[in-house]
């Protein structure tokens, strides 16, 4: 188990079957990946609910970061992985949440002063994205990931949140 995250929990033997070893490989690779980016410590289990194994939170987790809910797609994503609307969804996905942190932080910046309380948590909530998504693509979904593709992702990303970042330079311009 030394081989897996320490912040995910599962029946050590479910890695009797090569199906549960890759879900956890994946899993496992993404959760260190997301909780170092993010400087957090999610936690998760992987266990089965409704007769499929899924990845679930052990505390209840920000909502903003839908650690489980995105792990979960990226197992739906590797045994897909033929299917291009996973990397659409992806993406769209990351569009749309930079949508609403940057309608959030317009609200915030037409509102300054009287807004004032709620800016650090939004600084805080649009760093913690922002480093999360920055030159990231999911680990471990591609089963014959050429090294462009996941570059070609990664650029598709950064594209998608350079709009936020600049949002957020202003934000905290304005809140000094």
């Amino acid at each position: 188990m030394s081989e897996y995250s320490k912040n995910l929990s599962f029946d050590e033997s479910l890695l009797e079957s090569d199906f549960h070893k890759k879900n956890l490989e994946i899993g496992s690779l993404n959760l260190t990946e997301i909780n170092y980016r993010t400087n957090l410590k999610t936690e998760l289990e992987y266990k089965e609910v409704e007769g499929e194994y899924k990845f679930l939170s052990v505390v209840r987790e920000n909502p903003h970061l839908n650690v489980q809910d995105d792990i979960n797609f990226y197992l739906y994503w590797f045994l897909n992985s033929e299917d291009n609307t996973f990397q659409e969804t992806f993406s769209d996905n990351i569009e749309n949440e930079v949508s609403v942190i940057s309608s959030e932080i317009e609200r915030v910046l037409s509102s300054l002063p009287k807004k004032s309380n709620l800016v650090q948590p939004l600084i805080n909530k649009s760093q913690r994205y922002i480093n999360r998504y920055s030159d990231f693509a999911p680990k471990g979904v591609y089963k014959n990931l050429a090294s462009s593709s996941e570059s070609s992702l990664q650029s598709s990303v950064n594209s998608k949140i350079r709009p936020l970042e600049v949002l957020l330079k202003k934000l905290q311009n304005a809140s000094k």
